[in-house]
Order: C-alpha cells, then sequence, then structure tokens
C-alpha cells in the first residue's frame, strides 16, 4: 500500500519509486490487480491518474482479504468471513470426526480465522452471534445445518 499527496509531482515520481522497488526487491505491482483511490480529487486530477496508467478505486476496498474502511462493518462487509467459516464446516461435515475432533478444528482453524479479522475489527454482536451458533451447531452434531445439542458459553472457552 503507497500513500501520496495526489500531487502532479508526487504522481510523476510515483512509476520511478515503484520502479526502484521492483529492481531492489524482484517483486513487481500487478496494474491489473491495483487500483489507486484518491480522496478530495477533480475531474482533471483524476483524468490525469488514468493518463498515467491506473484505475480509479473506491472505498471500501479489500487489503489482505480484509475490508479497509473507516466504519462500522456493514453486514455485506463481514459476510466473507462468515461465508469462509460455514465453507469450512461444510466441508468437515462429510469426515467422520470424534468429538475431540471437532473441537480441535474449531480451536485451531476458525479461532485463528476469526482472530485476524478481529485483529483489524470490532465485529458486530451478530456477527459473533452467527459464528457462535456455527461452532455449537458442528460441536454438538458435526452438522452446521441441524440444530440440537448442548450450548457452549464461547465467551469462557479460549478461543477468543
Amino acid at each position: 500500500m503507497v500513500f501520496f499527496d495526489g500531487s502532479h509531482n508526487s504522481l510523476n515520481e510515483l512509476s520511478p519509486t515503484l520502479e526502484t522497488f521492483h529492481r531492489l526487491s524482484g517483486l513487481e505491482m500487478n496494474r491489473e490487480k491495483s487500483a489507486l483511490c484518491t480522496a478530495g480529487t477533480d475531474a482533471e486530477e483524476q483524468e490525469s491518474l488514468a493518463a498515467f496508467g491506473f484505475t480509479q478505486g473506491s472505498f471500501p476496498f479489500r487489503y489482505l482479504g480484509l475490508p479497509l474502511t473507516h466504519m462500522k462493518l456493514q453486514k455485506s462487509e463481514y459476510s466473507p468471513l462468515l461465508d469462509a467459516i460455514s465453507n469450512r464446516f461444510n466441508h468437515w461435515t462429510t469426515k467422520a470426526l470424534t468429538f475431540a475432533g471437532r473441537l480441535q478444528l474449531i480451536s485451531s482453524v476458525i479461532c485463528s480465522t476469526v482472530n485476524f479479522w478481529i485483529s483489524a475489527f470490532m465485529l458486530p454482536k451478530a456477527c459473533i452471534k452467527q459464528i457462535e451458533g456455527m461452532c455449537n451447531h458442528f460441536m454438538w452434531s458435526g452438522d452446521i445445518a441441524k440444530k440440537h445439542g448442548v450450548k457452549v458459553a464461547w465467551s469462557t472457552a479460549p478461543c477468543w
């Protein structure tokens, strides 16, 4: 992630700086996956960005798989987390796992995924409740679609 002040001089120095980075590190920016997100620029400045071959991005965007925003997360922004967790559980449902095996998967895989998100955001209570519900269903029945079994006090479990 590169920040600059948006001036024409700064933009002129951006390409040589990226070229120097490429020469020294061997890493090269993929322009197809890159975008410039601007704040407070007018149409003329945006046209100059396009002249340099950069696509115009907008907020919020994803960085390292996380939505980068300054506002509270909306459901659409944390739904990739819920989808990823649900997909993991659905994949494990086909396996004959013991109770201890299910506990180990929740503790190691699900908790680490959630902790990655929590390190960047305060997840909404509704999101945490959905994750806890999926963990409860998987823990006690082996399937997140089945809604029976014993409840777990996840706030006291050594997870998050």
